[in-house]
């Protein structure tokens, strides 16, 4: 089965959900993954929301909040140099 899924405000939710990751370095099955969690929570997030709410602001506080924690998580990761 392929196609697009669009939920209320967003046409294309991977494309969108994608795009809030695609500076990090991050090994192709690993950023998979973390697409298709965030598409679900998109999904959940439609669910629960009232018709007339946007989904695009509430999931973009989601997605913000989940990319500074991925950042944060590279920069521990990272050596420390003097």
């Amino acid at each position: 089965m392929s196609g697009v899924l669009g939920l209320r405000d967003i046409p294309d939710v991977e494309r969108h959900v994608a795009a809030w990751f695609d500076g990090l370095a991050l090994a192709p099955p690993d950023r998979d993954s973390l697409v298709l969690h965030c598409i679900a929570w998109a999904c959940r997030i439609d669910r629960a929301l009232p018709p007339e709410q946007a989904l695009a602001p509430v999931l973009d506080r989601l997605l913000d909040g989940r990319l500074a924690s991925l950042i944060d998580e590279c920069a521990t990761d990272l050596p420390k140099v003097a």
